[in-house]
């Protein structure tokens, strides 16, 4: 693969989308995930390209811990935030916060999972708990390698064996109900579907892809963020797992999945998700519809009494450094032939090793700054 740098000449005068992982790819991989800080001027960089490009954040941590990382003001940045793989999508100009129902439903089975594995691996050292709302973070890194395989293990089977009474569920869902409030994000469309057996979440009974509100700017009638509230949970059984997903290595077939949960493996982390057809590459293709249909709309009313000339789409750029990026790679590449997919690899043993839907690559997470600032000065302007 070649470098990514020096790319950003070839986009003069292009409307871009960006999406960018965060742990790995802004900041280098640290042993503690609670230290994983991104510098001042990686900081400036992408609050700067947000201005004048539509950009987003998209990763497993819950949107409020990478908030929290990024200490961006919103009158400072138009950052879109895809938080929980993608379970929970927030910010932006149109400040849109909708949870993935899906995902609600399952909350009380990951508080049990994330208090069992604290509890059974506790005497583990090095072993570590993130608790990332609409998904659980089981970290291994620092744990010693003779006991790694004893953490999967258990892993899978705490998945395996658990039960969950309807009362937890309930209470686990008035619970994520206090913490969040979604905004009206007005109607919304997809570019891809979540499967119909979530219609009628919120008993509005308009259209909705796989149980989220549709994005904007499509075909559909479209919801307002209310429709996932997490007060009211969605009926129907979940859709099968993501395709393409690669589950934790001792987890055989139909073992690793527990009260709507499944554990993939991520770079030193089982990543414990509700088992819906939804990760990173479906938010990007729901943002990418949002973010053409809001600019769309911005368009338009710079041209009022008239039809305002058509647009070129926007071209989308993913960068990670994962597993679950590779769904956000090739998310780009279905969306726009001229998509940049950019890996990182900084964090691999051999950047050859796994086959990857990248088509470039940074070698840091100090190159990606490096780009980013390439891309906001790419023709002297950051108007929209």
């Amino acid at each position: 693969m070649q470098s990514a740098l020096g790319t950003a000449s070839a986009l003069r005068g292009r409307k871009i989308a960006v999406f960018l992982d965060y742990d790995g790819t802004l900041t280098p991989i640290v042993s503690d995930p609670d230290q994983a800080l991104i510098t001042e001027e990686g900081r400036r960089a992408v609050g700067r390209l947000s201005l004048g490009d539509q950009t987003a954040i998209v990763t497993g941590r819950s949107t409020d811990k990478v908030k929290s990382f990024l200490k961006l003001d919103p009158k400072d940045a138009k950052l879109y935030y895809a938080g929980s793989h993608g379970l929970h999508i927030c910010g932006g100009a149109d400040s849109i916060d909708i949870l993935h129902p899906v995902a609600v439903r399952a909350r009380a089975s990951l508080e049990a999972v994330r208090d069992t594995l604290q509890q059974r691996l506790a005497g583990v050292p090095g072993f570590h708990v993130e608790d990332n709302v609409l998904c659980i973070s089981a970290h291994y890194r620092n744990v010693a390698d003779s006991e790694r395989a004893g953490v999967a293990e258990t892993v899978a089977r705490v998945l395996d064996e658990q039960t969950l009474e309807p009362a937890a569920v309930q209470r686990a869902l008035h619970d994520l109900s206090m913490q969040r409030r979604p905004q009206d994000a007005s109607s919304v469309a997809s570019t891809s579907g979540w499967g119909a057996e979530e219609r009628g979440a919120s008993g509005a009974g308009e259209e909705e892809v796989g149980g989220f509100p549709r994005a904007d700017g499509q075909d559909a009638a479209g919801l307002s963020g209310q429709a996932t509230r997490a007060s009211t949970p969605a009926k129907g059984p979940a859709s099968s797992k993501a395709e393409g997903e690669q589950p934790s290595p001792s987890a055989a077939p139909g073992t690793a999945i527990w009260g709507r949960l499944q554990a993939y493996r991520g770079k030193c982390v089982h990543e414990i998700k509700p088992i819906c057809d939804w990760h990173k590459g479906k938010a990007v293709e729901w943002l990418y519809a949002q973010m053409a249909h809001k600019r769309a709309q911005e368009r338009a009313a710079a041209w009022p009494g008239g039809a305002p000339p058509e647009q070129a789409p926007l071209v989308p750029i993913y960068i990670g450094d994962d597993v679950a990026d590779e769904h956000g790679f090739e998310a780009v590449k279905r969306l726009h032939p001229e998509a940049i997919a950019v890996k990182v690899t900084a964090n691999d043993a051999d950047a050859n090793a796994d086959p990857t839907a990248a088509d470039y690559t940074l070698a840091s997470p100090v190159e990606v700054i490096q780009f980013l600032q390439e891309l906001a000065d790419r023709d002297g302007s950051t108007s929209a």
